[in-house]
């Protein structure tokens, strides 16, 4: 595939095997169908960092009651986003509260929602420091 951008990460879809997912340099994502090599199905846009995409976790459908949507949780140096795959290809992105820089890595453990955030050593923290955090939903207001 030519992505016309470094790739920073990837990740398969644990729904549907014929879809994989390559997070690029400028925080986009590009969705592929292994069965159509010509060009990516979709791009989601980030809507406002614009970082290197350094982790993507996919999150199947329906593997916990508490959080029954199926996504991709997507980390940049900036910040992390959940992006809720909706009916069909369309997705909506969540912004998750993460402190503010040096995200190196997010993954998940799929039937708690548990996450791991790992973060790089920085002037207020030394060390390479791990964060545990749990995805919940909550209604949005609209």
């Amino acid at each position: 595939y030519n992505t016309s951008r470094p790739v920073w990460s990837c990740c398969w879809c644990l729904d549907d095997p014929n879809y994989i997912y390559a997070g690029l340099v400028n925080g986009s994502i590009m969705i592929y169908d292994l069965r159509d090599t010509n060009s990516h199905v979709q791009e989601l846009v980030p809507q406002k960092s614009r970082c290197p995409m350094v982790s993507l976790s996919y999150l199947p459908r329906m593997a916990s009651a508490a959080l029954p949507y199926g996504g991709i949780l997507a980390g940049t140096l900036e910040g992390a986003c959940f992006w809720e795959q909706k009916a069909g290809n369309s997705y909506r992105p969540h912004h998750l509260p993460l402190e503010p820089g040096g995200c190196i890595d997010i993954q998940t453990e799929i039937s708690t929602r548990h996450c791991l955030a790992t973060y790089r050593p920085s002037k207020n923290n030394p060390c390479v420091r791990c964060v545990v955090m749990e995805l919940t939903c909550s209604p949005l207001t609209e």
